[in-house]
């Protein structure tokens, strides 16, 4: 499984002996069976390229998730698997982009901090106030925020 392989690369680097690497993807590919990762979840770790990006997906596995996470004062964040309300569709697709946007190594510090805490807020309204306005929102913003990342090259 592609999922278990990157998890076991990026916990145990490249140069992991072949027999460690192995045994530790064994387990990551029971742990991925177990929790019944979606294809958007394994898309998500697919895509990380370090710890710290795996713990902003849904199912990091290897990490505490970050997902939901306040960095500044106020919430301390959701608890458990901080994924937040669940969303379908194109509006989980667009918090998913805005969750990639936030980790763009491209934008400041300080708006990838804001923009990060900024999505549990908007995943729990779009739970809250589903419509098909909302759905077309949703597109909209999918649209404009996947232009703008490719505007600035993330």
């Amino acid at each position: 499984m592609a999922v278990a392989e990157t998890l076991t690369t990026l916990e145990l680097g490249n140069y992991a002996a072949v027999e460690e690497r192995a045994a530790r993807e064994k387990v990551l590919k029971a742990q991925c069976e177990r929790e019944n990762l979606s294809k958007q979840d394994g898309e998500c770790i697919l895509t990380a390229t370090s710890k710290g990006e795996v713990a902003w997906c849904p199912k990091p596995l290897i990490v505490p998730t970050r997902i939901g996470e306040s960095t500044g004062a106020g919430s301390a964040g959701s608890a458990g698997s901080g994924s937040g309300p669940a969303l379908t569709g194109i509006c989980e697709t667009y918090v998913r982009t805005l969750e990639r946007f936030a980790r763009c190594s491209k934008l400041p510090a300080e708006t990838s901090r804001q923009l990060q805490q900024s999505i549990s807020l908007l995943r729990a309204t779009y739970a809250q106030y589903m419509t098909p306005s909302t759905i077309e929102s949703c597109k909209m913003a999918n649209d404009a925020t996947t232009q703008a990342m490719l505007g600035i090259g993330c």
